[in-house]
């Protein structure tokens, strides 16, 4: 009894400390000259995985990730890559590699990918909802 107890009890406090699991609509999606103004979250996982190096427009796609000092690194790395923040790096030095895209820059907080974003043409980045996105344009995530 007092077994079964303790595993209701451990059952209930699990569930509730986990709370609700993230999607990248819990995020912003941010741009600067992209020429795109929405996009679904299949074509955003593809844009953050280097398989578009051009925007419709013709600008360079250049990729702006949370790098592994951001609270946002692990969840944004299960999220779109389905790996760690270590499997993202591999993922990406492989692609550079081959010379099929251009690296990433990987940048410690939300603040400095907003900033980094609004000063370079064609970047993409990826930002908690609370941040503000100063000059970026926010790319909104449409149903497929």
């Amino acid at each position: 009894m007092v077994f079964r107890l303790i595993a209701v009890i451990f059952v209930v406090l699990v569930f509730n400390f986990e709370g609700k699991s993230q999607t990248l609509s819990d995020y912003k999606i941010i741009g600067n000259g992209t020429g795109i103004s929405s996009l679904t979250e299949a074509e955003v996982k593809s844009y953050f995985k280097g398989k578009y190096t051009l925007w419709k427009s013709g600008k360079s796609v250049k990729v702006v990730l949370h790098s592994s000092q951001s609270k946002h690194s692990a969840t944004l790395a299960k999220l779109i890559f389905n790996t760690n923040q270590k499997g993202v790096q591999k993922y990406w030095m492989a692609l550079v590699f081959q010379g099929r895209a251009n690296p990433p820059v990987f940048l410690d907080s939300d603040a400095s990918i907003v900033e980094y974003v609004a000063k370079t043409p064609g970047a993409i980045g990826i930002i908690d909802s609370d941040t503000g996105i100063g000059k970026c344009t926010q790319i909104q995530i449409k149903n497929p």
